[in-house]
């Protein structure tokens, strides 16, 4: 094998070297040509004959749609759903974590057309609760359907602390035992979506509600079963992006650490580029690298928008500007320990305006809700998605 393939080289050189100029053009003409005719025939066979997508182990037809809703949040959802039952929009957890993470823009819409018994096979791999593991939506990949309101709820519980999350599971557990039964369920996230729409469409069939309440629907949920649930769903996001990022290795430079930072920050161009070059100046040792559990405990501390904005805002009320001491004992506050000093460095590099050593709060706190809304598109406004959702759950609550 070797042999020939040490035999050809010389050959292939040579036959390229010794080529006469006018045989090379007609060569390069003829292969242009081959070129652009294969290319037109693939592409018009794949109009008369639209491509077939293999979804699990079942071939199913493809179809193209267009977002329909005018709401930014619900139209990124048409945009990343990829499966379609019963006339309606279901995105994979796959597409899920993809739509969270950014991992891939949303491409044209062919979403896989399946029918009841598809439906059953796919959602047949769902785990139950106890089983739940914290790669769940990773492992589930393309088996799964998430519904736009489920899709809606995941990303305002995803967005709140865990005490708001307590609050609402508390407001549907009638009877105070911890746990919330499949209408009640039902009703959380229906109640979600008509925050973001007048209709809300009640689809019995999902992931979710296969993996809280059993195939029956007989189970019930379980406030700290599903508070778990969500903390394990938000280190799955994080490990996604951390992949991404350190392309299979254990850390990440503070480079790296800056360019997801500057992704989401609303500096002006010419403001990101300084904040990189000092980055790039500041970075001397392999030891400044960025391991995946200090990456989380970050991301972690800005899910906890309101707490973290809250403790700045107490060393706001002297001053403008705020210290790395001071961020470390509001982060400490929130969370518990204190963050990475590789990662504080690194964000107040990017946030000291005047160069003083001293953070700039506006603009920070700006980065931290364009993060935490990347799943929509938009940043968020100073009333969060939890509160949203809230504000929409009281109303409800109080008219019956």
């Amino acid at each position: 094998m070797s042999f020939r393939i040490r035999s050809a080289l010389p050959l292939f050189f040579i036959n390229w070297r010794t080529f006469p100029k006018m045989q090379m053009r007609s060569f390069v003409i003829k292969i242009s040509s081959f070129a652009f005719a294969s290319a037109s025939a693939f592409y018009l066979y794949n109009i008369k004959f639209p491509r077939k997508f293999i979804y699990s182990d079942y071939v199913v037809q493809s179809q193209t749609d267009e977002p329909t809703s005018e709401n930014p949040t619900v139209a990124m959802f048409e945009k990343f759903a990829s499966v379609e039952f019963d006339g309606e929009a279901f995105m994979t957890p796959r597409d899920f974590v993809d739509c969270i993470t950014g991992a891939r823009p949303p491409v044209a819409m062919r979403r896989h057309v399946v029918d009841e018994t598809i439906v059953n096979k796919i959602l047949a791999h769902t785990p139950a609760i106890g089983s739940c593991r914290v790669s769940l939506f990773k492992k589930l990949d393309r088996n799964g359907l998430i519904s736009c309101s489920e899709f809606l709820f995941l990303l305002s519980v995803l967005t709140g602390s865990l005490h708001k999350l307590q609050v609402l599971f508390m407001m549907f557990d009638r009877d105070d035992s911890g746990r919330i039964e499949r209408p009640e369920f039902l009703q959380m996230t229906n109640l979600c979506q008509l925050k973001f729409s007048k209709e809300a469409t009640l689809c019995e069939a999902t992931t979710l509600l296969r993996h809280f309440f059993n195939k029956d629907g007989s189970g019930t949920l379980a406030y700290k079963d599903f508070t778990k649930f969500m903390t394990d769903l938000q280190k799955e996001i994080l490990s996604a992006e951390f992949n991404r990022l350190s392309m299979g290795t254990d850390a990440i430079s503070r480079l790296k650490m800056a360019e997801v930072i500057l992704r989401y920050s609303k500096t002006s161009p010419t403001a990101k580029e300084a904040g990189y070059q000092k980055v790039a100046e500041s970075v001397a040792f392999e030891s400044d690298s960025i391991t995946f559990q200090s990456y989380c405990e970050f991301f972690t501390l800005l899910y906890d928008y309101e707490d973290f904005s809250a403790a700045l805002k107490m060393f706001l009320q002297t001053r403008r500007t705020i210290s790395e001491d001071e961020f470390q004992r509001a982060a400490r506050a929130v969370t518990g320990k204190f963050l990475d000093k590789a990662i504080v460095d690194t964000v107040f590099l990017l946030f000291d305006a005047d160069g003083d050593g001293h953070l700039s709060p506006d603009e920070f706190m700006s980065f931290i809700r364009s993060y935490i809304a990347r799943g929509t598109r938009n940043e968020l406004t100073s009333e969060s998605a939890a509160q949203n959702f809230s504000s929409c759950v009281a109303t409800r609550v109080r008219a019956t």
